[in-house]
């Protein structure tokens, strides 16, 4: 009796397993496609290229393909998701390759860093699903136009190239706390907790700063080994010389 129930138990766990058919292949789904850019002079812009690795795609029903995009200087690959305006979509079709336009760039756009991830959207019992990519396409124009001769390119170069800061010069007064200086392309903050020293320089609008820019205080160079430096902010941390260690 017991032979059978065990018999009787392992077609009903084969049938439950067939009904419920298969699962989508997270993993493999996220790394069906890729995303690359590449530079339209014609168009004073570039191209978003997404190819498609079918052979990974576990689901039916695809119904389209998508980007989703942010210009924020850092950006979390969970949490760059669709919004309301930050995406674009092309139908599904049986193309390997799917272009999006990014066309008649402003020069706001040059020296910025977009990032780019993928989707796709496909239907499961009439409910929309969706699954995105789990990596990120970074794209900077001017690295763009670097690679390319054309008079578009040459353009850009040269803007953003004029916009890059190398050098920061500024006078700060360690006994009253204060940060100056005569340039214009940049903007210093001064703060103390007594035990340290925090300045954080930030360049104005459509300028930014070079990966390997020189800091300057009081005519000498300083080290900015320890310092946090992006393209839209300098936070560097030096001791107060005001205070004096307890014994």
């Amino acid at each position: 009796m017991k032979y059978i129930l065990s018999i009787i138990n392992v077609f009903i766990f084969l049938i439950t397993i067939q009904c419920r058919g298969p699962k989508p292949n997270n993993n493999s789904d996220q790394d069906a496609f890729s995303l690359s850019a590449a530079l339209n002079a014609d168009e004073e812009g570039y191209d978003i290229i997404l190819t498609v690795d079918y052979n990974k795609i576990t689901v039916d029903d695809i119904i389209v393909f998508g980007i989703v995009y942010c210009d924020q200087e850092q950006v979390n690959l969970e949490e760059l998701l669709v919004n309301e305006d930050n995406f674009i979509e092309i139908e599904k079709t049986e193309e390997l390759h799917y272009g999006f336009p990014f066309y008649a760039c402003q020069v706001d756009t040059f020296s910025k860093t977009i990032s780019y991830r993928a989707y796709y959207k496909y239907l499961d019992n009439e409910e929309t699903k969706i699954i995105y990519s789990n990596s990120l396409l970074e794209v900077f124009l001017y690295e763009l136009a670097k690679a390319d001769d054309s008079n578009y390119s040459k353009y850009i170069a040269s803007y953003v190239e004029s916009k890059i800061i190398f050098n920061i010069y500024i006078t700060v007064d360690f006994q009253k706390h204060k940060a100056s200086t005569t340039n214009e392309d940049y903007q210093i903050e001064i703060e103390t907790d007594y035990i340290d020293i925090f300045i954080t320089i930030t360049p104005r609008k459509d300028y930014y700063f070079n990966e390997e820019v020189s800091l300057y205080i009081n005519e000498k160079e300083v080290d900015l080994k320890d310092a946090t430096i992006s393209k839209e902010k300098i936070f560097y941390i030096c001791p107060e010389p005001n205070w004096t260690k307890p014994y």
